[in-house]
């Protein structure tokens, strides 16, 4: 189909920026529907009736088997339940072994590795770990981008994947979806804030 890009930022040397640090645009804007855009390569159809299409990227700083707390679990389950609906999801998500791409239960997980793994996940080094993990994030979106583009973006937890997928929809028009697992919310769970 027909596409549109966004408008290029006047501040910025390549056109693009964001306060995520994208400084181009990943993505055109489809004049279109779902089903416009292929499917990816590795992507699997589900075994059921709906007969939508939908290309669901999800953000999230932990999917299974990295799991610390509930939300790769959450993931998990529902990007896996969306694959056998038949969507065709991607998940980008860091690793603390080899960075890999590879398809579990007809999702196609990234998994990608802190630009600075030296960089250790404690209170006085938060800022510095949340900014590596934004990096590597921001560049598994760019290497995505040339080969398959979502109608909805769903990042888990506010930062660093909310103002991530906040970025990318700014700058591409593509929707995307927040959800704050109140591990992220200043007083959403009492007992560890």
């Amino acid at each position: 189909g027909t596409t549109r890009t966004t408008g290029p930022s006047p501040n910025s040397p390549t056109g693009w920026s964001s306060s995520a640090g994208l400084t181009r645009a990943p993505w055109t804007l489809p004049l279109g529907n779902a089903a416009s855009t292929p499917r990816s390569a590795t992507s699997t159809p589900g075994n059921s009736d709906i007969v939508a299409d939908v290309h669901i990227l999800h953000i999230a700083w932990e999917y299974p088997p990295l799991v610390y707390g509930g939300l790769g679990r959450h993931v998990g389950a529902l990007a896996t339940a969306q694959a056998r609906a038949g969507h065709d999801v991607v998940v980008i998500t860091q690793t603390e072994s080899a960075a890999i791409d590879e398809v579990v239960d007809g999702v196609r997980v990234i998994r990608v590795n802190r630009a600075d793994s030296e960089v250790p996940f404690r209170e006085d080094t938060l800022l510095q770990w949340v900014a590596s993990l934004e990096d590597s994030l921001i560049q598994a979106v760019e290497r995505l981008a040339p080969t398959w583009r979502p109608d909805v973006i769903h990042a888990h937890f506010a930062v660093p994947t909310g103002a991530l997928a906040f970025a990318i929809s700014r700058l591409t028009g593509i929707p995307y979806i927040l959800t704050a697992h109140l591990g992220d919310v200043p007083g959403g769970v009492p007992e560890q804030t």
